[in-house]
């Protein structure tokens, strides 16, 4: 699929190239994992904006600090439109099969025979709309965010581009684009010297442990050289992320084309602070307004 990736990223810097000035979360690091997802999942390209108002709906109320009731309402209709949308598209490929993502996975078979039941397959379908679109997102606008504050590290990574899959990789483990997931205890236990009850619910700080000092010297600093590829934020194990390699291929050619194309990138504003999601479980920038060159043709 890189061939798509690079297209779809193409076609996005295009729309802004000349303009001098662009918002790199709405203009790049969003509309390019929402796409690529909506693809895979067959969502036809005039329902884009309704697929964007689903994923929002989605990802507002992960750790969110606080909603007003009236975002609460609006939230659930989305997701009601989300359930009713995809309901509807299974029936048609039971009826019709697809060379596509949801025929796979009513064809899909649990220890051979046992076919996922539809409200299973529904919940799937809400795991790859989230955690393949809005936690890419996340980590391209971090990314980018990271390369305009240090000048030095931009034209280190732009001087030889090879350097950016490390660059990912250190991004993903200073700025996780998600900071920890809930987990149930099976059994008693004790971490850390903190016990923990069996059924007790337990949150797993992802960005604790990739910061911990004495597995990586001097943790707040970012290291290109490939030493730090040893993080967690794409979990670990039977839980590790189904679509980390996804969003590292999304990630890297969008980063890596952008300092192709892109010359002097810099904050638009630069007493402006850049503003977050509001939620302990998410990290993201939600805007970065920059202003840039066009790279001369050589």
């Amino acid at each position: 699929m890189e061939p798509e990736f690079q297209q779809i990223v193409d076609e996005l810097i295009t729309s802004f190239h000349d303009a001098g000035q662009a918002d790199i979360v709405a203009d790049l690091a969003m509309p390019l994992p929402m796409t690529v997802i909506a693809r895979i999942l067959g969502v036809p390209h005039e329902l884009m904006p309704t697929f964007k108002q689903w994923t929002i709906a989605f990802t507002k109320g992960v750790g969110a600090l606080d909603m007003p009731r009236e975002d609460i309402i609006d939230m659930f209709a989305r997701v009601d439109e989300f359930y009713d949308y995809f309901t509807e598209q299974l029936a048609k490929r039971r009826a019709e099969p697809a060379d596509d993502l949801l025929t796979d996975l009513l064809n899909a078979r649990m220890d051979g025979e046992q076919p996922l039941v539809e409200s299973e397959i529904l919940q799937m379908l809400v795991q790859f709309l989230v955690a393949g679109n809005e936690t890419t997102t996340n980590l391209i606008a971090s990314t980018t965010k990271r390369l305009i504050e240090d000048p030095e590290l931009m034209a280190k990574v732009r001087a030889d581009l090879s350097l950016v899959p490390a660059l990912i990789e250190e991004t993903l483990r200073l700025e996780a684009p998600a900071q920890g997931i809930f987990r149930l205890a099976t059994r008693d236990t004790e971490v850390g010297g903190q016990p923990v009850a069996e059924g007790e619910l337990i949150f797993l700080m992802y960005a604790s442990g990739n910061r911990d000092q004495d597995f990586f010297p001097d943790p707040d600093e970012l290291e290109i050289d490939g030493s730090r590829a040893q993080h967690l934020a794409f979990g670990r194990g039977e839980h590790v992320c189904l679509g980390a390699n996804l969003a590292r291929r999304e990630a890297q050619i969008a980063v890596t084309t952008l300092l192709q194309r892109l010359d002097n990138l810099a904050f638009a504003d630069a007493g402006e602070k850049i503003p977050y999601l509001r939620s302990f479980a998410l990290r993201g920038p939600t805007s970065i307004p920059v202003t840039f060159t066009k790279v001369t043709e050589s």
